[in-house]
């Protein structure tokens, strides 16, 4: 929809924001090669460190899917401290881990057919709390940060998926 010059100018005089349609190119990333057993240890620190734990697909690791993940966070009031991002080579410490107050988030199928060790749909999953097959920890199933991005619709979906984490991670007794 084209606003006429009086439009716009009404609507700035008001103090309305007029939003404009992004063009959808790749965001430039930039690469940044860091000493792998440092970059291990500082991720298992804020494993141990953090109650919520999300795990994602690697593919699902770029700039545009951590802004997301960011501001979904950021919105139930989790701030990017207290969350630590989970990759599929660090599992095996999640079953190691102390469990209370811990909040899995598994984002997309693959993430909650390997925490869950079962095939799952993800429509199936939502609005439930499962216990991580081996470690005990609770886990909430959502879609995948790409999905998100090429489905704005699901957004709404995963906000309550969100929403439901957090209820379940104060009633564990701990509130932020």
């Amino acid at each position: 929809m084209q606003l006429s010059p009086g439009q716009l100018s009404t609507l700035t005089e008001m103090g309305i924001p007029v939003w404009e349609y992004r063009q959808l190119s790749p965001i430039p990333t930039e690469t940044v090669t860091v000493e792998p057993s440092i970059q291990s240890t500082e991720t298992d620190e804020q494993i141990i460190r953090c109650d919520w734990l999300v795990l994602i697909d690697q593919s699902d690791n770029n700039q545009q899917t951590q802004r997301l993940l960011q501001a979904m966070m950021s919105a139930v009031g989790v701030l990017q401290h207290q969350f630590a991002i989970v990759r599929y080579d660090q599992l095996s410490q999640l079953h190691t881990l102390p469990i209370d107050r811990k909040v899995v988030m598994a984002l997309g199928h693959k993430s909650a057919q390997l925490l869950l060790g079962e095939k799952v749909l993800i429509e199936d999953c939502r609005g439930k709390a499962f216990q991580a097959a081996a470690s005990k920890l609770t886990t909430i199933v959502s879609f995948s940060l790409s999905e998100l991005i090429q489905t704005p619709q699901k957004k709404a979906l995963a906000w309550q998926d969100i929403q439901f984490a957090k209820s379940i991670h104060q009633r564990s007794g701990h509130t932020e």
